[in-house]
C-alpha cells in the first residue's frame, strides 16, 4: 500500500513501514496493510491509500461494494470519530470520518496526517476481475 493526496500527489512521501497482503476468493478481495510515514510530503487534498491489487466491481447505484476496518491509527489530527475507507473506481481508498452532527462526513486530508502517521487497516471488496 501507498499514500497519495487528492491532487494525485506523492511528492516527498516516505515510509518506515509499508506492508500489505491480500487474498482473493472468487470476486471477493480481502486486503490487510500497515503504513507508517516518515514524511507526509507536500501535496494537499484528501488522504487516500492506494495500491490495492484489483479495481472495485462496477455495480452501479448506491450498492455497498466493500467495507473496511482499522486496527489502529496513531499521530493523526482530528480523528475524534470513527472513520471508514471509501473505495473508488480505481485502486484508491479515501479515508473519511463521521461528522460531529447529523449525517455529515468529512474527508481526511493532508492537515490531518503527520510526518509520523501510522495506520493499520483491513479492506474487503468485490471486483469484476
Amino acid at each position: 500500500p501507498a499514500v497519495r493526496f487528492s491532487n494525485g500527489g506523492t511528492t516527498g512521501i516516505t515510509y518506515s513501514t509499508q506492508h500489505g497482503v491480500y487474498t482473493k476468493i472468487g470476486r471477493q478481495v480481502i486486503c490487510r496493510g500497515e503504513i507508517t510515514l516518515t514524511s507526509k510530503g507536500s501535496d494537499t487534498g484528501y488522504f487516500a491509500i492506494t495500491g490495492f491489487p484489483y479495481n472495485e466491481g462496477n455495480y452501479g447505484g448506491n450498492l455497498a461494494i466493500g467495507g473496511s476496518s482499522q486496527g489502529w491509527y496513531y499521530n493523526m489530527a482530528n480523528w475524534e470519530k470513527w472513520f471508514t475507507l471509501d473505495m473508488f473506481s480505481n485502486d484508491d481508498v479515501a479515508i473519511w470520518r463521521g461528522g460531529n452532527t447529523g449525517n455529515s462526513n468529512n474527508d481526511r486530508n493532508n492537515s490531518d496526517v503527520t510526518d509520523t502517521t501510522n495506520l493499520a487497516f483491513v479492506v474487503h471488496y468485490f471486483t469484476d476481475e
